[in-house]
């Protein structure tokens, strides 16, 4: 099997109702140490 290509979905949690996505964002800001993760949790509070 020969891999040519991989694609990637970034679900950010847009189907959930407001309270529970902002909950979610709120939990992955409050995980991790730098940046990254809240850049993460800010997608996540602005999907709709």
């Amino acid at each position: 099997m020969d891999v040519e290509a991989v694609d990637g979905t970034w679900k950010l949690s847009q189907n959930k109702p407001d309270d529970v996505r902002v909950k979610a964002a709120d939990g992955v800001e409050a995980y991790g140490v730098g940046t990254d993760l809240a850049v993460m949790a800010a997608l996540m509070r602005g999907a709709k």
